[in-house]
Formats: C-alpha cells, structure tokens, sequence
C-alpha cells in the first residue's frame, strides 16, 4: 500500500473497530498494517488480541503463525500450529505453514508430509506444487522437482516460489549462472525475498 492508502485503510478499520470492539477481522487488518509500518510489538498485540477473542481458533492461529513465520519465530509457529493440528482442526494453509517452518528449521520428512496433507487438501493450488518442488530439491529428486517446478511456471508465471525452486534446483545441478538468474527473477517479484538473498549468497 502507498502511503496515503495505509493512512485511509488504518482510519477505516480503526471506524470499524469503534463500531465494534471485538472486529476480528478490523483488528487482523490492522496487526498488518503495523506489521507493514515496522511496528512489530504492536502488530504482535493486535494479532494476540484478535486470537484471545476466537480463544485462538484456526483462523486466528493462522493469523499469527504468519506474524511468527515472517518474523523468524519459527519454534513459536510450530508450536502454535501443532496445538491447531492436536485439537483436530486442520486446513490446507495450517499444514503449508507447518511444511515452511520445518523446512527452515532443517525437519525435512515432516516438511514434505505436511505439503503433501495441503496439496490433497487443494490439490490445484500452484504454491503448494513449487513448495513442493523445493522440498524435492533439497531430497536430491531433481527430476520429481523440475517436473512440479515446470509446472508451477506455466500455471503461475508470477509465482516467487516457482522461482527459488528453479534457483535451489540449478544450485544443486552446479550450474551456478541459471541459479543466479533464477534468484534474481525471484528478487524482481520480491524484492526483500530471504530465500532469494541466501541463495546469491551462497553462490558467492
């Protein structure tokens, strides 16, 4: 959001919120828009006081798991997603969230059984597919992975993942200028991407 259309959006969920305190949603919109304006501690606030109205329910989980994921509170995620999972409730993105923080926390079996539960869940989502991909990678099933990756490119072609996919993928075949090309077209759609920056990094 531009500037001027933060300033619009925070006075209109802060009129929606007035209207009714306990707006799960007003106040979700306006945990991101601190987040976005750096103002973590109080992102961090908004997004417990949302989950303490739903006493924490799937949603609301969501909500802040994606807070702790971006935030690199990976051990946090987990726990907060696995409670979802023990209580019996389950989505598609619980279990997408649960395969991106074992992924980063090196727990790669668990990674790809909980991309796999999201992808029979929705299993035409093209994210879930170059996740998927990814993890493959890092098996050393290069073939399986360019198959999803390839896939993932033609249905999505502005997909970041798809490209890191690619990157992760040349890196490990040894054909370090494709993995930089591939990093760098990652960068072009996200430009503060940390995958992407680790992955230039570790071609250097």
């Amino acid at each position: 959001l531009e500037r001027g259309d933060t300033v619009a959006a925070k006075a209109g969920y802060e009129a929606a919120l007035a209207a009714n305190p306990n707006s799960v949603q007003a106040i979700n919109s306006l945990a991101l828009l601190a987040e976005k304006r750096g103002e973590l501690v109080h992102a961090e606030q908004l997004f417990y006081r949302a989950g303490r109205i739903r006493e924490f329910d799937l949603k609301t989980s969501l909500e802040l798991s994606g807070f702790l994921i971006r935030n690199d509170r990976l051990m946090e995620a987990a726990r907060l997603l696995e409670s979802q999972d023990e209580a019996g409730r389950e989505s598609a993105e619980m279990h997408y969230l649960l395969s991106v923080v074992y992924r980063r926390l090196g727990y790669q079996q668990g990674a790809v059984e909980r991309m796999n539960a999201a992808r029979a869940l929705e299993p035409g989502n093209t994210q879930y597919e170059a996740e998927l991909g990814r993890l493959l990678v890092k098996q050393g099933e290069l073939k399986e992975a360019l198959v999803l990756l390839n896939r993932a490119l033609e249905d999505d072609p502005s997909l970041v993942e798809t490209y890191l996919g690619f990157g992760e993928l040349f890196h490990e075949a040894g054909q370090a200028a494709d993995a930089a090309r591939s990093y760098y077209s990652a960068l072009a759609r996200d430009a503060n991407n940390r995958d992407a920056m680790l992955g230039l990094a570790g071609l250097m």
